[in-house]
């Protein structure tokens, strides 16, 4: 009886800890869980307190929620997301997420890059290319570049909405590296 009492103590020991482990985690997904570029923004954007979520569309013109876009079309993901179209042939697959009133205050794509050694080169080419683009309706405050794995994330806008984002980001991905976190210089 004293064997079972033991061995039930040790079970119930065992379940508590484990228990009050599993609360501790958050939601997180490993690089190899990462289906394309619209789940990173998908699972980030799911990581927003509601208190602080705001109008955005997609890439592709989606309400409420991001979406893929063309990689074929550089044209859009230049105007759309700041991404140099002269780097588009470097992308296999591409999201965005926009503030639906003002995409200064806020604009992020994601980018599967072909060739991961291709990031840090794609990386610098997109800071240059948004310092140098001609901005109305106000300029963006922040920048951000960060790399999970093979993907590419450009975000830039209000420093604030660039911050929760990448709060969310690094809260669903701590694996993410950042590359660039900086004003704009222009």
């Amino acid at each position: 009886m004293k064997a079972i009492k033991r061995h039930l103590i040790l079970f119930l020991t065992a379940a508590a800890v484990l228990a009050l482990t599993a609360c501790g985690k958050a939601d997180t997904k490993s690089p190899s869980a990462i289906a394309n570029a619209l789940d990173i923004l998908e699972t980030t954007w799911e990581q927003y307190p509601e208190e602080n979520k705001f109008a955005v569309a997609g890439g592709a013109g989606t309400m409420d929620a991001p979406d893929t876009m063309d990689v074929k079309d550089g044209d859009t993901l230049d105007n759309l997301l700041g991404f140099p179209k002269d780097y588009a042939a470097n992308i296999d697959d591409a999201a965005g997420m926009l503030h639906a009133m003002n995409a200064n205050s806020f604009t992020c794509g994601v980018f599967h890059v072909k060739n991961s050694t291709d990031i840090s080169e794609i990386s610098d080419a997109i800071d240059a290319h948004l310092n140098d683009r001609e901005w109305m309706c106000g300029f963006p405050e922040q920048l951000l570049l960060v790399s999970i794995d093979d993907y590419l994330v450009s975000c830039f806008g209000a420093g604030d909405l660039v911050d929760s984002f990448q709060q969310a980001l690094t809260e669903a991905y701590p694996e993410a590296e950042t590359i660039v976190d900086k004003a704009f210089s222009l």
